[in-house]
């Protein structure tokens, strides 16, 4: 209790070259008490071409008046299958941020639930990247069972060749949650004909007093940005990595923590490479 952890603590999940173990089963447990504020990391990585499958469960309470921020990255082999679940907790006064950033394994599938107490502030950010034939699935829940208590949440995708993206987006307002206040963001990019984006942002509201919102687009790379930088001398595919990077870099620019951002940022520009 009323413990203030300077630096990240970072939970480190690396599946080897050599490993002969092909199923990797991870229970996480993270307690922030009362008054308490840290910062975890979880980072999911591989050789690049093991195969193996990652199942994980990462559990959180948030006690009341507690800060917890957890920020999750999965760049797992592109030939790796990974399952994951974050499901939290959060009392009175608390404060959740959670970070989910997806970009490896061939399919992945995360599932995000938060329980809201009184006055709670809960906040869910996500960036997808998926290419040739990578099925990446998210899936939220926000249960609002208390008054007072504000949600944010807001996932972006970028979809290339035949990949797959799936975001479904549940929030709850129970008819005890008044003065709830809850937003919901989806926004998606497909850089091919043939990639796919399923989406689909469900608000059930059983109270009469409160503020919620949702919205969800997909589209591609708008042509007029593309012909304004191949006029300043960028060429097709430069122009059209620098309007992609410029979409997700939204997302890496959250961390806030220096090193981690520096992180995502190159895992960033190994997809859409920058001159």
């Amino acid at each position: 209790e009323n413990a203030v952890v300077d630096k990240p603590i970072q939970l480190a999940f690396i599946a080897s070259k050599d490993s002969s173990l092909k199923l990797s089963n991870y229970r996480n447990v993270i307690l922030a008490k009362a008054s308490s504020k840290m910062t975890v990391f979880e980072t999911y990585t591989g050789y690049q071409d093991a195969c193996y499958l990652s199942n994980v469960v990462t559990e959180v309470v948030v006690e009341p008046n507690a800060n917890l921020s957890h920020t999750r990255l999965q760049t797992e082999s592109v030939n790796a299958y990974h399952i994951g679940g974050i499901y939290s907790r959060l009392e009175n006064n608390a404060i959740f941020e959670q970070n989910n950033y997806s970009f490896g394994a061939v399919l992945s599938r995360t599932e995000t639930h938060a329980n809201l107490g009184i006055a709670s502030n809960c906040t869910l950010d996500g960036l997808f990247i998926a290419e040739q034939r990578q099925h990446v699935d998210n899936h939220t829940r926000l249960n609002h069972n208390q008054p007072h208590a504000v949600s944010n949440e807001f996932y972006k995708g970028i979809l290339a060749d035949r990949s797959k993206g799936v975001f479904q987006g549940r929030i709850v307002v129970a008819e005890d949650a008044q003065k709830t206040d809850a937003n919901m963001s989806n926004r998606n990019l497909l850089l091919s004909d043939h990639a796919e984006m399923d989406t689909k942002p469900q608000l059930e509201i059983y109270a009469d007093d409160v503020k919620c919102a949702h919205g969800v687009t997909v589209g591609q790379l708008d042509d007029t940005a593309i012909f304004y930088l191949r006029s300043r001398g960028a060429d097709e595919e430069m122009a059209k990595n620098m309007l992609t990077f410029a979409f997700a870099n939204e997302m890496v620019e959250r961390i806030k923590f220096e090193p981690l951002r520096l992180r995502v940022l190159e895992a960033l520009l190994k997809r859409f490479p920058q001159q």
